[in-house]
């Protein structure tokens, strides 16, 4: 996905996602050797008195030599260190280790889009650790336990995950109003 910025044509983000992903394919694309693709994958985790839930994961690519990729799209570099704590990467890791498939290194791909052109990052990671794991086990655990109560309690996350995440008006509905009002805002500056 490219995000559309004011005064963008279909043809200019047509111009900057193929420029986009003839950066990625030049500097990396060609030497992947992929395994698997978008494959899906589920972790069955237990949730105390809630009982037992399915969370499906979607492994964006997994190459032959045993690494992990997760893409992301941006419109701003990420942190270095992202691809350390990344709950996505964890998620996928043990998707791919339940069905015998031990990973040996994680990487988060990153293609951006900005004003002076394409860029992309491409940020390593060790894999996660046993106790790593448990707590984004035991985190997912607590969100369904949540859920299934019926509470949505605000999360110490920042608001950048509210931007897209399905429960912020439950949990955050002053972040809501104030993200509809920026919406609003914009669309009469256009």
């Amino acid at each position: 996905d490219v995000e559309r910025k004011a005064g963008d044509t279909d043809a200019q983000l047509k111009d900057d996602g193929v420029a986009m992903l003839k950066l990625y394919d030049g500097q990396i694309g060609a030497k992947i050797q992929p395994e698997r693709v978008e494959a899906e994958g589920s972790l069955q985790i237990t949730a105390g008195q809630a009982g037992t839930f399915k969370l499906v994961v979607k492994v964006d690519l997994r190459t032959r030599a045993g690494v992990i990729i997760d893409y992301k799209t941006t419109k701003k570099r990420k942190p270095e260190g992202e691809a350390l704590w990344d709950t996505q990467l964890t998620a996928e890791q043990l998707v791919e280790e339940r069905a015998k498939r031990p990973a040996k290194r994680l990487e988060m791909h990153v293609i951006g889009r900005q004003k002076r052109g394409p860029f992309l990052q491409v940020l390593q990671s060790p894999i996660r650790t046993a106790e790593q794991k448990q707590d984004v086990l035991q985190s997912f655990a607590e969100v369904a336990t949540a859920i299934r109560a019926g509470i949505f309690p605000k999360t110490d996350q920042i608001q950048q995950t509210c931007s897209w995440c399905g429960f912020r008006k439950l949990c955050r509905p002053e972040y809501a109003r104030w993200q509809a009002q920026q919406k609003a805002d914009k669309a009469e500056e256009e």
